[in-house]
């Protein structure tokens, strides 16, 4: 949002006072139509809801969250860092992408990730994430983990499948997989639906952990 001074047939104008270019819609818009654009685009969706419902019942259970990410490659931590307020109870997030990382990083056992009856893409992975993302963050007291396969060359019995795990410091602990919806990407640069399955698995594993909090 700010000024922008566009050039049509030769002649300059700026829209500095009263004009806003905006980045989403790719549009020049009046200040009272980008206020309204932005409320229904920030407050009036489902996902805001649930990351304002996350951080208050964080709030209301004086608990911290902290994330460990494989597929959604730190995603579901930028959308939760947007809510106002969130930096108080959430204390990050864990991008372990790579195999080699989630053992670098998080000391996950080597054995587990290369077992191909488990492996990184497993119910046993993402129990075993958010685990060790509990132990390595003192301040957390609950941790969630998601793993899985966008795709493309995704094993049949792998493609489009989430697993996701949710610890307590106190004990308790959750674990959910779920198949998406959106379609596959066939080929390596098929940006736009490896995006669009991102996307999906952000948003429902944030969905998730909204679910399982008290």
């Amino acid at each position: 949002m700010g000024s922008e001074c566009l050039e049509w047939d030769g002649l300059a104008k700026s829209y500095a006072a009263c004009y806003y270019f905006d980045v989403e819609s790719c549009c020049i818009v009046g200040p009272i139509d980008y206020a309204i654009y932005r409320k229904d685009f920030l407050v009036n969706t489902p996902l805001y809801s649930t990351l304002l419902s996350i951080r208050d019942k964080l709030r209301h259970t004086r608990q911290k969250l902290v994330l460990a990410e494989s597929c959604t490659a730190g995603l579901a931590a930028a959308k939760l860092g947007a809510v106002p307020g969130i930096s108080e109870h959430f204390c990050g997030s864990m991008v372990v992408y790579q195999t080699q990382s989630k053992m670098d990083w998080l000391a996950v056992d080597e054995t587990g990730l290369l077992d191909p009856g488990r492996g990184p893409v497993s119910s046993w992975a993402s129990n075993a994430l958010a685990l060790a993302v509990l132990r390595h963050t003192n301040a957390a007291s609950v941790s969630a983990a998601i793993t899985g396969h966008l795709g493309p060359n995704a094993p049949p019995q792998l493609d489009g499948k989430v697993f996701c795990a949710l610890r307590a410091r106190e004990g308790s602990f959750f674990e959910a997989s779920f198949q998406l919806n959106s379609p596959a990407p066939l080929i390596a640069t098929d940006l736009s639906l490896r995006q669009t399955r991102q996307e999906e698995s952000a948003e429902r594993f944030l969905e998730w952990i909204e679910a399982m909090l008290k």
